[in-house]
C-alpha cells in the first residue's frame, strides 16, 4: 500500500519553516573589520596598498562599521584605515611626490587622488592629511626633465586647491611658466594655472600676469595648437584683467583658423557671462570688445562659430541687442542645434528681441522638437502663450543676479 503523499509534502515544508526560523533566531552580530594593520601602511609599496584598499572595499560592501576613529573609504564600505594610519601614508605620499621616479612617483600621485576621493566621499576633508605638503611636493616636480612626471605633478597641483582646503602661490607659479623648460612643460603648467584661477580668488595683478604668460604662447610661431588652446583657456576666468583678456582673444578669434576660433568664443562668453563674470563694470568691458566678434560669428557659414555666437546671446540677456538680426536669419540654419540655440537666445533677450516676432509666429507648431523652444521663446519676448513652468524661478535667478525683468 503506498504512503500518502501530502503528509510527506507537509512534514518536509514545516521542516523547512522551522530550519528558517532557527536560522534567523540566531543572533548576527557585525563581523569583526578586517582593514589594514599598521605594517601593511609602513611597510607595503604605495601601488599594493591601493590595490589592498579596493580589494577590502569590495569584500566589505554593504557592511557599516562605524565606531573610534576609524575613517570610512566609500558610502557603502566600512573601514579601511584609522586617521593615524591615513597620516602615515600621506607622509609616504609626500616622500614619493618629491624624490621618488617611474611608478613609484606615480603611484604616490594616484594614491594623493584616492586620499582625497575617499575622504570627500565621507566628508573627513577637515582631518589635517597634509595636503598642503602634497601639493608643496608636486610644484618641486613641475620642471621634471621627464615630461610625464612634469604632467602628473601638474595634474595633481591643478587638482586639489578645487576640493581641499590648499594654497598655491600663482606668482610663484607664472614665474615657473616663464623658464619652462619645453613646449610641452609650459602646456600643462598652463593647464595647471586654468585650474587653479577657477578654484582659487587672485589679484588683478595675479591675472595681469595669466593673460600676459598666455600671450607670449600665442605670439610664439612655435606654439602648438593643444598650447595655444591652454593659453586661451587659462584666461577665461581672469575677470581682474578683464579688458585686456578680452582684447587678447578677440585678437586670436581673428587671426587663428576656424577650428581654433570656437576657444576664443567660449573664453569672451565666459568673460560677457552675468553667471560667470559677478563684476557689471567688467562684463560691460568684456562685451564692448567682444560684440564685434559674436556678430562675425553669427554670420559666418561655419554653423557651430554660429552656435557659439548664440551661446554668447543666451548669457547675454538684453544686452544681445545687436545680435538681434542675427539671430533671426540664424533659425532658418538646417542644422538643428544652431537653429534652436538662437530661438533660446532670442527668448533670453526678452522683449528687446521683438523684431523676432513675426518670424517665431510663423514657425509656430511647424518645427517639431523645437516647437517648445518656439512657445517660451515667445512668451518671453511677448507674454504670448502659456507661461512656461520653468518661468517663475527663471525670473527669481535672473532677479538675484542683478538683471531687469518686465
Amino acid at each position: 500500500m503506498s504512503t500518502p503523499r501530502h503528509p510527506i509534502r507537509l512534514i518536509i515544508l514545516i521542516g523547512i519553516l522551522t530550519a528558517t526560523a532557527v536560522a534567523f533566531a540566531i543572533p548576527r552580530g557585525d563581523p569583526a573589520p578586517s582593514g589594514i594593520t599598521d605594517t601593511q601602511v609602513k611597510k607595503l609599496p604605495l601601488g599594493e596598498l591601493n590595490t589592498l584598499l579596493y580589494d577590502i572595499s569590495s569584500r566589505e560592501a554593504h557592511k557599516n562599521h562605524t565606531g573610534g576613529d576609524v575613517i570610512l573609504v566609500s558610502f557603502d564600505h566600512a573601514y579601511l584605515m584609522t586617521q593615524q594610519q591615513w597620516e602615515r601614508a600621506a607622509k609616504r605620499v609626500v616622500d614619493g611626490i618629491a624624490n621618488a621616479d617611474g611608478q613609484e612617483f606615480l603611484d604616490a600621485t594616484h594614491f594623493a587622488q584616492h586620499i582625497e576621493q575617499y575622504l570627500h566621499r565621507n566628508q573627513q576633508l577637515t582631518v589635517p592629511l597634509r595636503f598642503q605638503k602634497i601639493i608643496d611636493a608636486a610644484i618641486t616636480r613641475l620642471h621634471d626633465p621627464d615630461i610625464n612626471t612634469a604632467r602628473q605633478a601638474a595634474a595633481i597641483a591643478g587638482y586639489f586647491p578645487s576640493a581641499v582646503p590648499v594654497k598655491v602661490d600663482m606668482k610663484h607659479l607664472l614665474k615657473l611658466v616663464d623658464s619652462a623648460p619645453t613646449p610641452e612643460h609650459k602646456e600643462y603648467l598652463m593647464r595647471c594655472v586654468s585650474s587653479l584661477r577657477l578654484s582659487q580668488a587672485q589679484t588683478p595683478s595675479v591675472d595681469t600676469k595669466i593673460v600676459d604668460a598666455a600671450r607670449a604662447i600665442l605670439v610664439d610661431p612655435a606654439s602648438t595648437r593643444p598650447q595655444r588652446m591652454e593659453a586661451l583657456n587659462s584666461i577665461k576666468n581672469a575677470t581682474g584683467a578683464t579688458r585686456d583678456a578680452a582684447k587678447l582673444a578677440a585678437e586670436q578669434y581673428l587671426n587663428e583658423p576656424h577650428d581654433d576660433q570656437r576657444m576664443t568664443l567660449f573664453v569672451l562668453t565666459q568673460l560677457v557671462s552675468i553667471y560667470d563674470n559677478p563684476n557689471e563694470e567688467s562684463r560691460q568691458t568684456a562685451t564692448e570688445i567682444a560684440m564685434p566678434i559674436f556678430i562675425d560669428a553669427a554670420r559666418s557659414d561655419d554653423w557651430s562659430l554660429m552656435m557659439s555666437a548664440a551661446g554668447a546671446a543666451r548669457h547675454l540677456y538684453d544686452k544681445a541687442l545687436p545680435l538681434v538680426p542675427a539671430l533671426i536669419e540664424m533659425i532658418d540654419c538646417p542644422e538643428i542645434n544652431t537653429s534652436g540655440m538662437a530661438i533660446s537666445a532670442l527668448g533670453n533677450i526678452g522683449p528687446s528681441a521683438k523684431d523676432a516676432l513675426p518670424k517665431l509666429r510663423s514657425i509656430n507648431g511647424t518645427r517639431g522638437n523645437l516647437n517648445e523652444s518656439i512657445r517660451d521663446s515667445l512668451y518671453l519676448i511677448a507674454k504670448e502663450g502659456d507661461k512656461p513652468s520653468w518661468y517663475d524661478n527663471h525670473v527669481k535667478q535672473l532677479k538675484e543676479a542683478g538683471i531687469k525683468v518686465d
